[in-house]
């Protein structure tokens, strides 16, 4: 017997069952063409960046800062009443806090209802973690809201647990007062808890402002709600995520995120020390990145409107869902615009199976590069045909 010094291992099945990384066939070609010195317009992931304005001296800041800050915002702009020192956890990232979520909450018995469309970073958490996953399907005709009738069946021994995301990624949509309560009475019936992901509802486009799930303090005894700052604040480089829930649940999930030595680091803290060194800065801020996201999907808008291009028209976050001619393959339409036009978009097939047949347009630029983008979308967007007629004719 030959014995060849060597162990050899195979990844666990759940970690085999993980999707592939959020863009990563496109994020080959783009570094593809960046080593053959083409330029590209990133309008695919997410990454809209404002930077702070006026004088803010604060270079270091406290975890007891921010949630003291943000609460303060909270009351001042949606009346919420929480105790930021117990009712809030500061954590180091979406994808970290949907990790520790998955940590306490998941088993080989609990099941996890996800949007679909829906943000692929749900899924990864869940599966990492033995649950079993269950997507429920979001339709145009309905404005992207979950149909909740299907979760009026009698509650058993299983966990459940249901994440809804609004603005909702990718399509813009949003859940109002009344779908809340709802989903509030129908969770307490179902023994479901519920994980509100509002990333994109600080910085909403415009005037806007969508309603929060911790508007009322009764939600948040079926639930908790997700706000990240890097999106929400128009901030990449700040990696922290505010978890807001009941006592009894946020307690418990601190516990678990110091023992997994999860917690944002000082350094990460203090990267947002100027954004929270008073609740009128933050709001400051924030009025800013609303204004400028409005002017940016503006662009986009009255481009499609022009060309009479379908699109879901609430763009209330910084992207816009658009459709694409009938049976054009949305992972096939972003490569070859990003292959010959040098444009990234993100393709519905990213977020699931009911986002084939659209893209979403993220407004990372603004102005002129912005506009020059869409031209080039759109006459990407024409049938081959009319693409074919216009290179002759030009």
């Amino acid at each position: 017997m030959r014995i060849s010094g060597r162990v050899v291992l195979s990844s666990a099945e759940r970690v085999q069952r993980l999707p592939a990384p959020f863009l990563s066939e496109l994020r080959d070609l783009q570094a593809a063409l960046g080593r053959r010195g083409r330029d590209v317009v990133d309008l695919g992931r997410y990454s809209i960046k404002m930077p702070l304005s006026g004088e803010v001296t604060a270079s270091t800041t406290s975890s007891a800062q921010i949630k003291s800050v943000f609460a303060e915002y909270l009351h001042k702009e949606h009346g919420v009443e929480i105790d930021p020192s117990r009712e809030m956890l500061i954590l180091p990232g979406a994808r970290v806090a949907l990790l520790i979520l998955a940590a306490y909450l998941a088993d080989e018995d609990t099941v996890f209802h996800l949007p679909d469309p829906g943000y692929e970073a749900y899924r990864v958490p869940a599966l990492m973690f033995g649950a079993k996953i269950t997507t429920y399907p979001l339709f145009q005709r309905t404005d992207y809201l979950p149909n909740l009738e299907t979760l009026k069946e009698r509650p058993g021994k299983t966990s459940r647990v249901m994440v809804v995301n609004s603005p909702h990624n990718p399509t813009g949509a949003v859940c109002d007062g009344a779908f809340y309560e709802r989903l509030r009475k129908a969770a307490a019936m179902a023994n479901l808890l519920v994980v509100a992901d509002s990333s994109y509802a600080l910085s909403s486009a415009g005037n806007f402002r969508p309603v929060l799930f911790c508007e009322n303090s009764r939600r948040l005894r079926v639930g908790l709600e997700v706000f990240s700052f890097s999106t929400g604040l128009c901030a990449p480089e700040i990696k922290l995520t505010a978890l807001i829930g009941k006592r009894t649940l946020i307690q418990p999930l601190a516990t678990l995120a110091k023992l997994l030595s999860l917690e944002p680091s000082q350094a990460t803290i203090n990267s947002a020390a100027g954004y929270f060194s008073s609740a009128k800065i933050l709001e400051e801020h924030i009025g800013v990145c609303r204004e400028e996201i409005g002017k940016r999907t503006a662009i986009i808008v009255d481009r499609l409107k022009s060309e009479g291009i379908e699109y879901y028209p609430v763009c209330h976050a910084g992207f816009v869902w658009i459709k694409l001619r009938h049976r054009r393959v949305s992972l096939s339409f972003a490569r070859s615009l990003l292959r010959l036009r040098g444009i990234m978009v993100a393709p519905g097939s990213a977020f699931g199976e009911q986002g084939e047949g659209w893209i979403r347009v993220s407004a990372n630029v603004g102005g002129d590069i912005l506009a020059k983008a869409m031209e080039v979308i759109v006459r990407h967007y024409q049938p081959i045909r009319s693409q074919i007629k216009r290179i002759r004719h030009e």
